[in-house]
Parts: structure tokens; sequence; C-alpha cells
């Protein structure tokens, strides 16, 4: 733990020599706000941030309230798992776990936990230490080190269960897009509503409750911000030698959802990672098909969804009107967990993506070519109960491989909008202990079309399609083909 937080104190001090001559640029001017805190919010487009970069910070770093803070949620997680609900994993030895530490005899391996905890809960717990260090004015990199940091804390102090792989690497890499997005939408919430930023960005009542300063950052980047309400059924298969053909009906379901646009990604040029980004947010909860390891996985049929990517360095290139270009590196994080599949991704890739505007519509192309880090992918074994076992929640392959990104949206000026966006994702699924099933190879898709008619500039009437499909192979068990068909109705409610 001490070289750890070494490391830590000298990444830190490392990045604030990096970028002391840009913040020596970069004073800026403070205003009062209707609380008597001091508002660093500034426009979009503020030269004082144009420079920004990973090691980039404005203003005081406060150190101790980060420091802490960093702490605070862990504490009182830790505290609430171990005397209010009672949970054995959390009554653990710290003495034991520190000595553990101390003498470098901590083992690691790959948990079976509930998949909506592995691969969203623990993320959003990475980001609150993330949060804690980005609210109190630290750079992007000195807040994934937090994050990082406060994840080996929890895993190997605050569990007696053994120390996880995969936890390690979702709560401290994948609290970054998910801490840095949610702290760039904090701003806008300053603007909106101001008690909204605590929602976003809980961390914030922790800094300015302590200092009585808000953090520096801008507002007015959001370019489309909508929610949608819908309906929709959907008809999956799953066809394995040796077994009878697996028809799922899902008769009905509601979906809501929330799609935002930050920044303009198709024309920007920037090494400040997520200055750009696009996050769709949503689920559906319905009937069930009749199938599932559990009487109400059998009855209720759910699906909660993450898709996000953003710049971590752009290009804008080959400009001309009515035509915009923009190349670099990007940052896929991809959720899905569906009654019929399940998938996740931290991908980091190559992007192009490009614009052109007429005068009687508009056509945005981009497209993703990533290598994913970790990722995940079900296995229909398990999450049908095919093979019996005690692990119910470990329905699902861990994995590396790549990701692709291809969409088109062509709009027409105050008409219908037609939008195709297909995920190709290739995995090899890796052994790990607690696997029945040996690994294998995994190729599916996920493509999504959606046409939308205007009835009024807030109002859009929409209808999607959604076709998933998917080819397994194993080792010592038959390979796996499935097919998923989903058609839907919605209304859209554009806030901007």
């Amino acid at each position: 733990m001490n070289r750890i937080l070494k490391l830590f104190l000298i990444s830190a001090a490392v990045s604030s020599f990096l970028t002391f001559p840009l913040h020596a640029q970069s004073s800026v001017s403070e205003t009062s706000g209707e609380e008597g805190q001091i508002l660093h919010n500034y426009e979009a487009g503020d030269i004082r941030f144009s420079e920004d970069t990973l090691f980039s910070h404005h203003g005081e770093r406060h150190y101790i309230t980060a420091a802490t803070g960093m702490f605070v949620p862990t504490v009182v997680l830790s505290l609430w798992n171990r005397y209010a609900s009672g949970s054995g994993w959390a009554k653990v030895d710290y003495a034991r776990n520190f000595n553990r530490i101390k003498n470098g005899t901590v083992k690691w391996e790959w948990d079976t936990d509930w998949y909506w905890t592995n691969f969203v809960l623990h993320p959003y717990q990475g980001q609150l230490s993330y949060s804690a260090f980005r609210t109190a004015n630290f750079s992007q990199f000195e807040s994934i080190l937090a994050a990082t940091f406060g994840s080996f804390v929890w895993e190997t102090m605050c569990e007696n269960n053994t120390p996880s792989l995969n936890d390690m690497v979702y709560t401290s890499l994948g609290a970054w897009p998910m801490g840095e997005m949610l702290h760039r939408l904090s701003f806008e919430a300053d603007e909106a509503w101001g008690p909204l930023r605590f929602l976003i960005t809980p961390m914030r009542i922790w800094n300015e409750g302590i200092t009585g300063d808000r953090p520096y950052g801008t507002h007015g980047n959001i370019k489309e911000l909508s929610f949608y309400t819908g309906f929709g059924a959907a008809n999956g298969v799953n066809d394995a030698a040796d077994y009878e053909k697996a028809d799922e009906v899902y008769p009905l379901f509601a979906s809501l959802g929330l799609n935002v646009v930050y920044g303009d990604s198709f024309y920007h040029d920037s090494n400040d990672p997520f200055s750009a980004f696009n996050l769709s947010i949503g689920g559906s909860l319905g009937k069930g098909c009749g199938e599932g390891y559990r009487a109400l996985e059998k009855d209720l049929m759910h699906n909660l969804y993450i898709f996000s990517d953003g710049w971590v360095l752009s290009r804008s290139v080959a400009e001309s009107d009515g035509r915009d270009t923009t190349v670099g590196l990007i940052f896929d994080y991809d959720f899905l967990w569906h009654s019929f599949m399940n998938f996740s991704t931290l991908a980091p890739g190559f992007a192009v993506k490009q614009r052109f505007t007429g005068e009687k519509a508009k056509v945005e192309w981009e497209l993703h070519l990533d290598a994913v880090v970790l990722g995940t992918h079900d296995v229909w074994y398990y999450r049908r109960g095919i093979i019996d076992s005690d692990r119910i929640y470990k329905a699902y392959n861990y994995s590396v491989g790549g990701e692709a990104v291809a969409a088109v949206r062509y709009k027409f000026h105050d008409g219908p909008a037609f939008v195709l966006n297909d995920h190709f994702y290739a995995f090899y699924d890796f052994k790990d202990a607690k696997h029945e099933v040996e690994p294998g190879v995994s190729v599916f898709n996920y493509l999504r079309g959606e046409v939308t008619f205007p009835v009024s500039e807030e109002i859009d009437l929409g209808a999607e399609n959604i076709l998933y499909s998917a080819y397994s192979v194993f080792d010592e068990y038959p390979d796996i083909a499935s097919l998923m068909y989903s058609a839907g109705f919605f209304v859209r409610y554009n806030l901007k």
C-alpha cells in the first residue's frame, strides 16, 4: 500500500509540474453565485480551457478535502454492508487484510457477482473516488489514479472475498468515462437547476460543503438533449446442437431513455478527453418469456443499457463548405443487460466522424475500430439453467477482443430523420477458475434502426427496430446461434 500511495503522490506532483505553465496563463476571474459561493462556470468555448489535456487542472487543488472525500463512499458502503445489512463478506478482519497487502500474499481472481453490480455499480463506485478529486480541481489523470487507489483499498481491505481482477479494471478504468461525463454534465446542471448537480455528481456535496468552492468547468456544451418513452415487443431464439431450439417471446414492454450529445463530435480539435461525447442510457420492463433460472426472471422482462463514446484526442481535418471531418482516439463504454442477452465493453480505439450539410438535409456518419480491454458476453448454458450451478449470477464469460461501431444519420431540416447504428463484437472468452464452460470465441452484432417524424419543435414520433445476432463456439459444449428481433414505437421529447 505504501508503494501505491507513493506512486499516487509522485504522479500528482509530476502532473502539477507538466501543467504549471498552462495554469499560470489560465487564471480566471471569479463571480459570486446566489448562494454566496464562488462560481467557476464559464461559457462553452472559453479560451481558458482550449488547451486542456489529460493532465490539466484549473484553480487551487483541495488536497485534504479530495483525499478524505475519496474514502467517504468506501467507509459508508463498508459500514452499511457490515452493520446495517449484515453481509458476511463485509465483516472483515482489517489487520489480517492489511498484513496480506504488506506481505504481498494477496491473491486475485475473476469473480462471479451479479451482472449489474460488476459492470455498472462498480464503475459508478469508482467515479465517486474520481469525482472526489475532479471536483476538488484535480486533473483527469490524477482523478483516475484516485479511482484506482480507491478500488485497490476496497478490494483488499473491505471484503472477505478474494479481491477481484474484473472489479479492479471496471472500478478504475470504467470510472474514467463515467466520472468525466457526469462531471461535465454537472456544470450544465449549474445553469439549469443548481441542486441537480448534486444528483449528477454527489461528491460535489462533500467538496463544496467543506470548501465553499465550486470546481472549474464550462457550460453550454450540450448540443442535443432528449428523453423518450415508448413500448414494444421482441422475439428471440437460441439454437444449440443436442438441445431443443429455444424460442423466447416478450409480448409487451415499456421503455424509457435519455440521449445526450455533448460538444460537436464531427467538428472537434482537442487534446481534452471527453470534451465531446455521446451518451445513451435507458431501459425497458415488461412481461417475461417464461424462461430463466428464477421465477422473477421467467415472469419479468428487463433491459438496461448504456452506450457511450467520447473523444480522447481528436483532430479536425479536410474541412470545406458543408463538410466537417474529425479523426482521432476514442473511448467506447457499452453495457447491455437484457433478458435475452448481455454484454459490456471498455474499449479504446480509433474513429472517424464526418458530417455533410446541404440545403435540404444533413448526413452524419462515423466508424470506430476498438480494442476491448475487458468485456463480457452471456453464456446461454448458464443463463437458462442448462448447466446446474449454484453460481447463478455468473451467466457470462470474461472476454478480450475487438469492437467496430458504424453509424449513419440522415436528417431533413425540419423533417423526418433516419438512423442506423451498428455495434459488432468479436471476443475470445478466456478461462477462469470458476467457469464450467471452457473458453471459446463469440461474434455478435447489435443493430438498431429508427425513423422519427417531428410533430412540433419539441416532440417527435418514432419507430425503432433492433436486430441482435450471435454465434458462440465452445471447446466442450455445442456451439450456439442466437437471434433476436425487437420492434417498438416511441415519443421523443427534445429539450435541446
